[in-house]
């Protein structure tokens, strides 16, 4: 793209240059851009630069330092206050409106499949698989790290080069309307829904809510585009139409499902499913195919991430790869070869410890899958658990909830922390006596008590999980243990 272009994308707002009026058509025509950042301190030569002000800084105050950089233009909503720019700045009223429409101009110029990739649970890691697959046979772009809001999503387009063949793009939200805005921007070739699970309630209701907002971007593709949904999901089975809720949207998707149970209108499901622990997964996946529902087989097919909950994420992956017409063996080889981003269900090993840092971020769905596949695991098993967010009215008996379910497995030692976690530990001890169970309000206090658990068990192989809703800070919790 050049300045011309980004000019039209963003509905030709003013533009200035060395504080004038105007841009030099020759550099209008001539300066083309390679990426797109809003961090001047990660501008490489060729990037757009877009100066947002966010909470903790405001991007106008680098607009130099991002050309010192090789920015080859700027996008910014004024010029640098007491210096002339180094370079052409285009002038617009909303730097962050700017960013979705000049994405949405240059998605218009790509002719490969965009996949996008949303869910309540696992959308980061069902990114993860899905371009891990994809890579058997294309040039993949894909997000980076969890960087999937609407400030995220348009610069992962903005950052799909002449060399890419496919594109997995995430789409998180927590609020009414956002999926609608980015769906406008990506219009996805294929989309995919993993789950709908009680999250972010506080703004979306329930899970209906969920549902409506998860789906609201499907007006924006193509008549008969697939539409890739877990058949175990209820939620998400009322789909089975291919239109979204409350609205007339019947037959405008074409539905592709995958479940873990056999079942004929499923395109994979999965069987004979075998734990490793913290080796991860084995099962053999299962085409389906004609009116008979008999289809290919794969035995064996390994995944690096544990739990049935990563299988579904395995699912998905593989219903993209089918419908871009790849091979189940290819398919399996991508699975085989998937991680996810830190944070999300990884392992690491520390000395006696293996650590499962699954602390960006929690639900109810996403803490009973994390416990289950701590329960699976060998050594001495250790459950560090945060309070859960954006849960709404029913947060309290959420936590609660989530509290009898981690009572019912056997679990070494058990430490909560949070107001919340004070329901969930409540009904820890009411379920089970709560012998192993450490509540501390204070998570300085939480990590001074865990310390001297592992301080005790140096000789003895543990297993410890950490997961918590990304605003209780839990990462420090990690830091502690990786010492």
């Amino acid at each position: 793209m050049t300045i011309g272009d980004i000019l039209k994308g963003c509905e030709g707002m003013s533009f200035g240059l060395h504080n004038t009026a105007s841009i030099p058509d020759d550099i209008i025509k001539a300066t083309d851009f390679q990426g797109a950042v809003i961090d001047s301190r990660k501008v490489e030569k060729g990037n757009l630069f877009f100066a947002i002000k966010g909470e903790n800084t405001d991007g106008h105050k680098y607009i130099n330092k991002a050309f010192e950089s090789g920015a080859a233009a700027v996008i910014a909503e004024h010029l640098p206050e007491g210096e002339e720019p180094k370079g052409p700045v285009v002038l617009v009223e909303d730097t962050q409106k700017a960013l979705a429409q000049i994405a949405a101009a240059y998605r218009k110029t790509l002719d490969i499949p965009i996949i996008g990739i949303t869910g309540s649970v696992g959308k980061t890691t069902a990114k993860e698989m899905t371009a891990a697959v994809l890579s058997e046979k294309f040039c993949v772009q894909k997000t980076a790290g969890n960087f999937n809001n609407e400030l995220g999503m348009p610069l992962t387009l903005l950052s799909i080069g002449p060399e890419h063949q496919a594109a997995v793009v995430e789409m998180g939200i927590n609020h009414f309307g956002e999926m609608d805005r980015m769906a406008q921007v990506a219009r996805p070739d294929i989309f995919v829904i993993t789950n709908i699970g009680p999250c972010h309630l506080e703004f979306l209701g329930d899970l209906h809510g969920v549902l409506k907002a998860k789906t609201e971007g499907l007006k924006y593709m193509a008549d008969g585009a697939p539409l890739i949904i877990n058949a175990d999901d209820e939620e998400l089975y009322s789909l089975k139409s291919g239109g979204a809720p409350g609205e007339d949207l019947a037959g405008k998707t074409s539905p592709v499902f995958f479940a873990l149970d056999r079942r004929q209108d499923a395109a994979f499901y999965a069987e004979n499913l075998k734990s490793f622990g913290a080796e991860g997964m084995s099962f053999t996946l299962c085409e389906t195919s004609g009116d008979t529902g008999e289809g290919e087989r794969l035995d064996n097919v390994r995944i690096q991430l544990s739990g049935s909950h990563m299988v579904y994420n395995a699912l998905a992956a593989a219903c993209v790869g089918k419908v871009l017409g790849m091979e189940l063996s290819d398919i399996a080889v991508g699975l085989s070869k998937a991680n996810t981003v830190a944070g999300h269900g990884t392992f690491e090993k520390a000395g006696n410890i293996t650590l499962m840092n699954d602390c960006y971020n929690a639900n109810p769905a996403s803490m009973k899958a994390s416990l289950k596949v701590l329960s699976e695991c060998e050594g001495y098993r250790i459950a560090v658990l945060g309070d859960m967010g954006e849960l709404g009215a029913d947060e309290i008996s959420l936590h609660e909830e989530v509290g009898e379910y981690a009572a019912g497995f056997d679990i070494d030692a058990v430490f909560m922390s949070g107001e919340l976690c004070a329901h969930m530990a409540e009904a820890f001890r009411r379920k089970n006596k709560g012998n192993n169970l450490v509540y501390e309000k204070d998570k300085e206090s939480i990590i001074r008590r865990l310390t001297e658990l592992i301080n005790s068990k140096k000789n003895d192989p543990l297993t410890v999980l950490v997961k918590a809703s990304h605003f209780m800070g839990f990462d420090t919790v990690v830091k502690e243990i990786l010492i």
